[in-house]
């Protein structure tokens, strides 16, 4: 029980990490094209909102893989039964 418990943290703090990384890369892009558009041209202006795109594919492709390791732990049953109990 307590490894599961673990092994359920650890993907899960691993995620907010990884999550975390992208959001504030995001955020630094977002800054620097508000900012900056009247000193860049067209082409790197273009290239920046695709890596925006990017950023927001990749961190989807994350939230993704972090659902199917917790049904995979039976993350979602217990969190379940747990709020089944909370209604009681």
């Amino acid at each position: 029980m307590s490894d599961r418990i673990l092994e359920i943290n650890t993907l899960i703090y691993n995620y907010q990490i990884e999550v975390n990384y992208w959001n504030n890369y995001y955020c630094s892009l977002k800054d620097f094209l508000i900012y900056n558009t009247k000193f860049l041209n067209e082409k790197q202006v273009e290239k920046i909102h695709n890596e925006l795109i990017d950023v927001k594919l990749e961190i989807k492709k994350h939230q993704k893989q972090i659902c199917k390791k917790l049904k995979k732990t039976h993350y979602w049953h217990s969190e379940k039964y747990y709020n089944e109990i909370l209604k009681k």
